[in-house]
This record gives C-alpha cells, structure tokens and sequence, in this order.
C-alpha cells in the first residue's frame, strides 16, 4: 500500500522550450525575425560549459516563457549568461485542458512502471512470506505507518505543499525571490512535519508492546510479540514518509513531475529484494512463527524500512536541481502560516478519520471471527484495488492539482471552474473503467496471488480474495472522486469543506465495516469490508460533489452528470462480458492465472473505450472529455479521408 506514491511546449517559429523529453522547440505565436532575448533562468536550460545538468536530465515541465528568443543566436547548447540581458521572467499562463491531458499521459505512463513494480512486489510477498500469521502480524504491523503515508500523500501534507506553492512556483517562478520564498515555505514544512512525526514515532517505538497486544488481541502470545518486534522496526518509517511527501509534493509544484512517480518504482526493488533473501534464508520455517529465525526475520523487517528510506533519497537530486535551499526553520514567510495552519488542520481531520476506519479493519481482521489470512487477503486485495486508481484517476488528480492552485492563486476563477469540470469528468470515466477491469479480472487474480505455496492458498483464501476484489470495485469511482475533488477544494482553500466530506467517508467505512463483520461468516470478512469500502467511498465522492457544487458553483460540475452517463453505460457493457471471459475454464495454475487475466483486462478496457467513446458521441459532445474520448476516431477518420484525396 505504500506507493508513494503535465504541460509541453507549443511549437512554432520564434520562442523555444523543452519539453519532457529535453526537446528544443520554437513556440507558438512569435513572429519570425523578432529581435528579443532570452532570460538565462528560464527553464530553456540556458548552461555554462561547466553546468553537469543536462536538458535531457530535467524532468521539469516548463510554462510557457513570456521572453521570445533571438532568431539569429546561435545553434549552440551553451550560452554564455553574460551575452544576454537577464529579464525578469513573465507569470507563467495557464495550461489547456489538452495539455492537462499530456501532463496525465506522461504522469501516468511512470505511474504505470512504479505500479506494476509495487503490483509485483506483492505478488512476491505472497509467494514468500506468505498468507499464514507471519504474514498477519508482518502487516499488521505494517499497516500503522503505511496508512500515515497514504493520507499524507492523498490530502495532508500534499494538501497543503502544492497550494502553498503554487504562487512562487508556479506563478512566477524562476526569480531569485520567487525561489527564495519557495525554499523558505518547504523549509518550514519539512521543519514542522519531521517535529511532530519524529517524536511520534518514538513514542510508537517505545508503546510497541501495548500497542502489539491491541492489534493481535485474539491470537496468542507469539503472534502479538511478533507484531511488537514488527513495530520497533516499522514505526521510524513515519517522519520518512511525511518528508517523501512534502518534497513529492514540492517538485510538482514546480512542475517535476518524474522523479515523485518513479520514488515509489525504486523503493518497490528494495523491498522486493528483501523478501527474496527473507524466502532464501528462511525457507518456509517462519510462515507460523515458532520456526522464525533472527536473521531471516531482520532481513524482512529492516529491508522494508530500507525502502521507506530509498523513497526519500531518490528524491533529493531533483530536488537539487530545483536550486532549492533548504534550512531549519519554524517560521513561515508573512502571510502563510495562517493558510497552511488552514490546510493541516482539515488534512490531520482526515488522517484521524482513516486512521481510526484502518485501525477497526486490523483489529477486525485479527478478531477470533475472521479467519486466518484475513489481513493479508485485504493488503492483496488493496493492492490490487488501488493499481486501477493509481494508474487512471491519480495521474489526472496530480497533473491537474498544481494547474488548479496557480489559477485559484492568479484569481482565474472562469479557469479554475473549467479545469475542475473537465479533469472531474476525466476521473469519473477513467475510475470506471478501472472498477469494470478489477471486477472482470477478479478471480484469476486472485488464482495469480495464492497458490498452494509457503503457507498460501486453498480454495477458501482465493475465494475470499476474488469476492473481495468484486466487492471492493463500485467503490473505485468515489474513491478517484475523492483524490482529485478533494485536491481541487484544497486548491481554492475550502479544505474545511474536503475534510468534512472525506471524514464522513471514512467514518461511513467504519460503521458499515462493524455491522458486515459482525453479520457475515468469519470466510466472508473481506468482502465485508469491500462492501464497506465501497459504501463509504461513494459517500466521500458524492459529498466531495456537493461541496465543490456549493462552493464553487455549477460552472465546476458541467459535464459531469452526463460523464456519470457514460462510465455507467461502458462499465455495465464491459464488466459483465469480462467476467464471463475470466470465468472460462482453464485458469489453474498461476501462469495461465496470469495469461487469463491480462486478455480479460485487455478486452475489458478496450470495450470499456470503444461503448464510451460511442456514447460520448451523444452525450458529451461540447466537453473537453468527450473530445479526449473521440480523438481518436477523429483522428482516424482524417487520416482516411487524406489518403482518399490523395488516391487517383
């Protein structure tokens, strides 16, 4: 679960940029043979000789300049800085819906590698700790500072870095004072977040048996002194988690996209390699605890933190190259320290409100009602749950985020309601397709992750698995909802407004979790807490809806009743078919799981597009979104005609 887990240039004759990719390219609407200069500090990458940052190296996604180029410099990729005047640099305008939609592709393309790898390292885990009590207590101790990261990096501490940072970022941006002021804000940030999570976690450390005792209560004295031991080492991870998200969240502000995605891709290797010397050391003798050794036991323990830890440095050069100086410091730069007070509080309101939903699925799934495996199951489960939503509806909420904030902070309100219809029509489709995909492929991926090995599998635990998969998917559309409605709120500084309907989510999750437990049998106990899951994202995603409707107004919302249409109308087409498709026999073993699965998804999706895009036709024809979903008939159909043209 802990998966830590964009705008190109135009081109034309006159200006130039880069994009993604440290490409140079003239930009759009500078006439040609216009005499102007080029600010060294644009993000042209303008280096002396010595300068080891290369364009290509930049994973910085500029704004447009508002400083055309010289059209007779030279073709020379250094210049000198004493050659030019050195302007200050315009206020950087904001981006299209289309190159919203680039920034989501490119987001979504790292997100994509980091996601399978993560997807990846739980499917090693299940084929070497297992599905036994060491998995159990491995995860519940491991929940704690897993789910720390989670909502710091969903609405917390992100929520308030990039709407903080969006002025001297985004605004301007590249000015020694903009810069200034920016490594002051991160500094306080990061000041206050290692404050308060250091002493945190130490006092986790040191409340670790009580604490292991509480969340074991059922199980006998080896299963909580192993949570206890668990906790000693998984309770630092917190302060690093909290510092990964602060400086994630600063490199989007200024518009790095690349190196946040890809954290999470590195720190997945380093816990995948872990597990795989714990199953070589171990060998199948700690799956039931009596026969754990010490080695095998600080190879898994202090390999996962070592991941948490990869996913901080891994950031630190791109935060290098952002020129960044960062300091000790409490105070904030006069006039922030009231907005971010703001913004903390409503994101500590919804870190308590999940805390408390995640604590009662522990301490359910560790009851003597639920079954053995039950805890585990749910991780897998959420793995794969979230693998859709990381990969279709967080991209978009991300990308759109830093866009949204520098409107709202420029006074563009016209520009922030449309850039909230479109990217929330995007999402709800997007997190549709995900859920018809999980349903379809739910029981050969749970074939994939258990088999009959290290303690795994048998027909109850896969079947537990593949119900839950189902029953988590309805809940995918509220959830998306509740990542990008949630950022777009904390953008125009409502995040009262966000916190009050993501705490009545997850406090809806808590209640409809103890009343399905209680009511079905011990087996049933994931899809239990699926169907809560789901009910309490709907209502987090229909009350995120309502206040965005509210507070923003209706210009904020258009398009997205009718986009509601759409996803219901794929999805009711695509899933059932998928199902059917997965459900042929043949899927025994974990190969054919996977070959099974992959083709249902693949096919799932691409009837998912194709009834979408149909429907987009009629139903969302003046909107951003249905002109992203026909594109490519548009595309196709022009392509065509020009070949008839040219026929003889």
């Amino acid at each position: 679960m802990a998966d830590l887990h964009i705008e190109h240039g135009h081109a034309d004759h006159g200006q130039i940029e880069h994009d993604e990719a440290g490409v140079v390219e003239p930009k759009a609407g500078a006439k040609a043979g216009a005499r102007t200069t080029v600010p060294f500090q644009q993000s042209l990458t303008v280096t002396s000789p010595t300068d080891s940052t290369s364009p290509t190296d930049s994973t910085r996604l500029p704004a447009q300049a508002d400083h055309p180029a010289p059209t007779d410099a030279p073709a020379t990729p250094h210049l000198q800085p004493h050659l030019h005047p050195h302007p200050q640099p315009g206020p950087r305008r904001p981006r299209s819906a289309s190159t919203l939609l680039g920034a989501a592709v490119l987001i979504a393309i790292a997100t994509v590698a980091s996601r399978v790898v993560g997807f990846g390292r739980w499917l090693v885990f299940s084929h070497t700790v297992g599905a036994g009590s060491l998995a159990d207590a491995y995860n519940s101790a491991n929940q704690l500072p897993n789910i720390v990261f989670e909502i710091t990096a969903g609405g917390a501490l992100a929520g308030v870095a990039v709407p903080l940072l969006a002025g001297p970022l985004t605004g301007g941006g590249d000015g020694p004072a903009d810069r200034a002021r920016a490594s002051h804000i991160v500094s306080a940030l990061l000041t206050w977040t290692l404050a308060i999570l250091i002493p945190l976690s130490a006092t986790g450390v040191a409340l670790a048996g009580p604490m292991g005792q509480i969340l074991g209560s059922g199980h006998g004295a080896d299963y909580t002194h192993q949570i206890s031991r668990f906790l000693i080492f998984f309770l630092p991870q917190i302060p690093l988690y909290g510092a990964a998200v602060v400086l994630g969240a600063t490199l989007q502000a200024d518009r790095r996209f690349l190196a946040p995605a890809l954290a999470p891709l590195l720190s997945s290797l380093v816990v995948i390699a872990s597990y795989t010397a714990f199953a070589f050391l171990d060998r199948g003798r700690g799956a039931h605890l009596r026969g754990l050794r010490h080695a095998p036991e600080l190879v898994l323990a202090l390999g996962t933190s070592a991941g948490v830890l990869i996913l901080v440095l891994s950031l630190l050069p791109a935060v290098r190259r952002a020129k960044l100086a960062l300091r000790p410091t409490f105070r904030f730069p006069e006039g922030v320290a009231r907005k971010a007070r703001s913004l903390g509080v409503a994101g500590v309101a919804t870190l308590i409100a999940q805390q408390l939903a995640v604590l009662t699925i522990v301490l359910l799934s560790n009851a003597g009602h639920a079954s053995t495996g039950t805890l585990t199951v749910f991780n897998l489960v959420w793995a794969v749950y979230s693998l859709p939503y990381a990969v279709l509806a967080v991209p978009v909420a991300t990308s759109a985020f830093t866009d949204l904030s520098a409107k709202w902070a420029a006074g563009d309100r016209p520009g922030y309601a449309h850039g909230v219809a479109a990217t929330t029509q995007a999402v709800v489709i997007f997190s549709a397709a995900g859920a018809s995909v999980l349903a379809a492929a739910a029981w050969p991926t749970a074939r994939l992750f258990l088999t009959a090995r290290h303690g795994t599998g048998g027909s109850v635990t896969v079947e537990m698995m593949g119900q839950g998969l189902i029953a988590f998917a309805p809940g995918l559309i509220g959830y998306g909802l509740l990542a990008h409605l949630s950022r777009a709120l904390y953008a125009a500084g409502r995040g009262r407004a966000a916190a009050t309907a993501v705490c009545a989510g997850w406090f809806t999750v808590l209640a409809a979790d103890l009343t399905l437990v209680s009511l079905l049998p011990g087996e049933k106990a994931v899809i239990a807490l699926g169907l809560g899951n789901a009910l309490g994202m709907s209502v987090a995603g229909a009350l995120l809806l309502t206040a965005v409707h509210r507070g923003i107004g209706r210009d904020a919302l258009v398009g997205v009743g009718r986009a509601g249409l759409v996803a219901a109308l794929a999805a009711a087409v695509a899933a059932p078919v998928g199902m059917v498709l997965a459900g042929l026999p043949g899927a025994t073993g974990p190969l054919r799981a996977m070959l099974i699965g992959a083709t249902t998804a693949l096919l799932t999706i691409a009837l998912f597009a194709f009834t979408a895009i149909t429907a987009a036709k009629r139903l969302l024809p003046d909107t951003d979104c249905g002109k992203w979903l026909r594109a490519p008939i548009e595309n196709r159909n022009r392509n065509r005609n020009r070949r008839e043209r040219r026929a003889p």
